[in-house]
This record gives C-alpha cells, structure tokens and sequence, in this order.
C-alpha cells in the first residue's frame, strides 16, 4: 500500500487490517486520488450536479468534462472547479446548458492528468413523458449489513433516478446489529471533521459507490444524518451538504432543502422535509407542526398548480399512521397507543389539515414515499381509517392517496430490534388496528421500485441478504394504484413489471457484463474474455482521452478467451471489440 494511502486511512481514524476486505470496505485505488468514487443528482431538464473528492493536502483546481459516450470522444462541455480544505476537497458543480431527456457521462480530471471514475446521470424530460422508474429507500447503515441492494440497484439499467428519503449516514452503531464493525469501534461523531470523516467511510463501500456511479439521486436528509451535538450545530448539515448531490432552493439557507422537480408532464417530485423544521411553529389547534407554516404553505400551493399526472411526496417517515392499541403491554412497544409519535401519528393535526386539503382540492394521484421505520408498508391514506363512513378497507374507497415505504437497506427491523419472538402476536393485531395497511412486513430489507405510467403506478418491494454478500435478491410483490382512484387495488403482482424501453439507455451498452479483462491493472499483457465463441472484426485500443492508440484486424474467434500484448505508457484506456454482436468496450489500466 502506498504510504499516502496508509496515512489516508488512518487519518480516518481506522487501523488498516485484513478485516476492510472481510467487510467489504476499501476506497478505489484504481482511480486514485478520487477513491470516493462519483456521482451525480438533482437532475433538470437542463442542469444536472455533478460531484467527487479528490485525495489531497493542497489546494486543487479540478477539471470536470461530460459527454454522451463513456470514451468521451466528443466533450461536450468541460470546465474547472477549485477546491480545498474549507470544503474538504470535494469538488460539486452544478452543470447548465444540458439537453433534456438525455444520459450524460462525466468525469473528474486532477492536474497532474489523473482520471477518475466515470459516473452516469440522465436530465429530465421537458414535455411528453410517458414511463418512468424510480428506486426508493432509505436507512442505510454501513455498520448494520452489506450493501447489496445498492449494488442490485446499480445493475438496473432503466432507472430514470433513485430517490434517498433520509438516514443516509448513521452517526452511532447500534448494539443489537454490529455486523461490519471497524477496528477501533466507530466513534459517534460531533465535530465537522468526524461527519466529513463518517461520510468517507460510507463511500469505502463499493456497493453504494457503484450505486452512486450509476445513476443520479435525490436525497433527504433525516435525524441520523443531522443529528447536531451543542456547539456543532451546523457541522452535519455542512458535511452532508459537501457529500451529498443536493442543489439548495435558496444557497444562503443551509435547512432550506424541501424543493421540486417535474418529468415532463408524468410527473411532479416534491421532496418534502418532516426533520429539520419541525416543532418550529404553532397551528390553529395549539399543536405543533412538522413541516413548518412556510413549507406547508409551498407544499399544498405546488400540489394545487401541478399540471403532472402523478404527484411523488418523498419524505422522511411514515404519514399513513401506525396504530398498536391493544398489543399487549409486556411485549413493550408503541406509546399512547402509536408505534412512534416521532411519525406524522404525533403530528395528526397537521396531517388531516393536509389530507382535507387535498381531498377538497380535488387533487388526484398523489403518492406518499417515505422511510425511517426500517419495514415495508403500503398503505392508503385517510383522515380516519378505522371509520366505515370515511374509508372502506375492503376496496380503498375514501382513500385520498397512497404511501409506500419500501423497508430499509440495512438497518434493523423488528427481528434486528429484538422482537423477531413477538411477530406473530403482533401481527394480526396490527392488521386489525390498521386497515388502511394493505400490505406489511416486518422483517427484510432492501428497498423498492417505483413503475409510473399515465394510467397506472406500480410499486415493487425488492429484498436481499443483509448479513452476507450475495447477488441474489428476491421480488415479494407489485401493487398497482391507478390514474384517479387514489387507492392501492387489492389484487397484487405476483411478478414484475418488465424492464422499462427506452432508446437513449442503448448508450449504456457499453458496459456489457459479457465482456471482461484480466489482469487489471496490467503492465504488458492482458487476457480479455467473452462468454462464448464470438466474431471479432476489430480490436482498438483507445486512451481515455478518446484517441485510438492501437488497431488489431482480426477475422474469426471461435474460442472466448485471448491474451492480448500491451505496449501502452502507464494510463486509463479502453478495449473495444467490434463483434457481430455488437460493440464490446471496457476500460483497463496499465501501470
């Protein structure tokens, strides 16, 4: 290991043991020195955030470059941003004058000519719209699990966005679920370092990296990733605003982060804060109020002038409300009657004044996507559920829109948390108090799919292994909420919806899991394989500048694997085969 990258993990305060890759922690030493990786968020129809870190103790001016192909053979438009220890070297640049609907690739360039990462985002559509897929979750703790559903998440090639509704980060490890415990014992953090520091930490896990590459995010925050100490007050907000993709309504108002984003006229994303203003003010009842007199007054004018068919409120926790009267006392869960006060249940005043408001507004379509509770529930949402004349649970009528919160990528459950035992005595009896739940699990984990089209919206619940890598991740079911009637239908999705088609995702073929080189880094050689016998028209080599640096003819292949010399100056290239399958490219290092 080299020396600055030894002093770089223990500057994180971390020992550098054989156990990083037994928890499947390590920082990208191949793009050095942007080993956290990339990534892009808050997409326009012309703007897209664009965002990295670069390895440094001086200041650095970094240059950024996007293009419409991975080799950026054509940059289309390019620029420099000067960073330092104030910002702790993260470059963010809000990049203008894109065109819409259309997948960019971009890069980070240091001044002595190394290359980071390559990261994808896609701008929004400006009009006509008529499918769109979205990955939602929330909870991530690095030190509760493995990250596998990011890494499913990046795999998805069709997905217009993902959508993070808070606990991004975890400010302390809880002791019922050290699963990737570091060596020392993580320390809860309170200065502006720690957070920046927590923040590294995270993004030495390739799962999320490659989650981030993939595809661009929206992110709210929530109390884990804000949770100030007196006297460091601002200090998370500044961390999560220097590694977060965030792009502030208003940049001299650091809380101000609930904002909007439309996709053509499919729909409109309100991304809603339930944190960090709550308790500020007083309503007409003497209650207190989530979301603040201000943004409620922005939240339901923008939900009355929305021309979208379907209106996406993202936020941080659960609004359906979570009812636990008559569970048993000994088994010691809920408070007067509520599973947590902390939810929109300890905020009733304001959430019927909000579900009125829409309903008398007429406002159609609205979906509630939300996060904190660690399990699945899909729910429709009314004033008063348990009221036969208000909402009929048997089909949904009453029902003024839906919510869907889609479990937690990591963090603990009701097993996790020490009620696996209780599961089965407190089911039903949720069931009975909740009959706007259509549906609940109280267990898995992984995060969920959103399917929108003009008629219909389909949410899908997708789970995988927390406690072990694996590849594997399970569908458990689809439930579909049509254009007008504001309730989830009753009949679920048993498979799921298909991949979305769409000709501007042909660009991402590029990197095609077919093909493979080996070894790499190289220094001379490398070994490229495919997986079955394949007609080779050509062989280039080109620099990741976009020149072609070297042309090998070739007719027929009819095994899968060939070892190919290199005589390259050290760099970052890609091999690109053109086949009669297609084109094949992917990037390799010589050292």
């Amino acid at each position: 290991m080299k020396p600055i990258l030894i002093f770089l993990f223990l500057a994180l305060g971390f020992s550098v043991k054989s156990q990083f890759s037994q928890i499947n922690i390590f920082k990208d030493s191949l793009h050095f020195p942007f080993t956290y990786g990339v990534t892009s968020g808050d997409p326009t129809t012309d703007k897209m955030i664009i965002w990295t870190r670069i390895e440094s103790n001086v200041d650095e001016v970094v240059t950024w470059q996007m293009s419409q192909d991975s080799l950026f053979s054509v940059i289309e438009q390019t620029g420099t941003f000067p960073t330092n220890a104030a910002r702790d070297w993260t470059v963010k640049v809000d990049v203008s004058g894109l065109q819409p609907e259309t997948i960019y690739y971009y890069r980070f360039i240091s001044a002595a000519n190394e290359i980071s990462d390559y990261g994808i985002g896609k701008t929004a559509p400006v009009t006509d719209y008529d499918h769109s897929r979205i990955a939602i979750m929330s909870c991530s703790s690095v030190f509760s699990g493995y990250f596998n559903a990011y890494q499913r998440i990046a795999e998805r090639k069709d997905l217009d966005l993902i959508i993070h509704v808070g606990d991004y980060i975890y400010d302390f490890v809880d002791t019922d679920e050290e699963v990737r415990i570091p060596d020392p014992f993580p320390i809860d953090p309170t200065t502006l370092t720690e957070w920046r520091d927590r923040h590294k930490y995270y993004l030495m896990d390739p799962n999320l990296r490659a989650a981030r590459k993939a595809h661009s995010w929206m992110v709210m925050w929530d109390n884990h990733d804000i949770d100030a100490q007196p006297g460091y007050e601002m200090a998370p907000f500044q961390a999560f605003l220097e590694y977060i993709p965030v792009r502030l309504p208003n940049p001299v108002d650091s809380l101000h982060i609930y904002r909007k984003y439309s996709y053509g006229n499919l729909m409109d994303i309100f991304l809603t804060d339930v944190r960090s203003l709550r308790n500020q003010d007083t309503l007409a009842d003497g209650s207190l109020s989530m979301l603040g007199i201000t943004q409620y007054n922005w939240l339901t004018s923008s939900l009355a002038n929305s021309t979208a068919k379907w209106k996406l409120i993202p936020m941080q926790t659960l609004m359906a409300g979570w009812s636990v009267q008559n569970i048993p006392a000994f088994i010691g869960i809920g408070h007067n009657g509520v599973l947590d006060p902390g939810n929109w249940d300890g905020f009733d005043y304001e959430r019927d004044k909000l579900l009125n408001f829409i309903d008398s507004s007429g406002i159609d379509n609205v979906i509630v996507l939300s996060g904190d509770e660690h399990v699945s529930i899909v729910a429709d949402l009314s004033t008063d559920p348990q009221n036969a004349a208000v909402y009929n649970p048997q089909n949904g009528q009453g029902s003024v829109g839906v919510e869907f919160l889609p479990t937690s990528i990591s963090r603990g459950n009701f097993d996790e948390m020490g009620y696996g035992w209780a599961i089965g005595i407190v089911t039903p009896i949720m069931e009975a108090e909740n009959p706007n739940h259509v549906f609940m699990n109280l267990v898995d984990h992984g995060y969920g799919l959103v399917d929108i089209k003009k008629d219909s919206c389909v949410a899908e619940l997708w789970y995988s292994d927390i406690l072990h890598i694996t590849n594997v991740e399970n569908f458990q079911k689809g439930f579909v909420v049509k254009n007008g009637e504001n309730h989830w239908r009753r009949n679920f999705l048993t498979t799921p919806t298909p991949p979305k088609t769409d000709n501007t995702l042909a660009l991402q073929s590029i990197e095609n899991t077919a093909f493979r080189i080996y070894p790499n880094p190289t220094k001379d050689k490398i070994t490229f394989c495919l997986d079955k016998p394949t007609t080779i028209n050509a062989i280039k080599v080109i620099s990741e500048l976009g020149n072609e640096v070297k042309t090998s003819p070739v007719l027929s292949m009819n095994k899968t694997c060939y070892e190919m010399r290199i005589d390259l100056l050290p760099g970052n290239y890609f091999l690109q085969l053109d086949t009669n399958r297609g084109n094949f490219t992917r990037k390799f290092i010589v050292r």
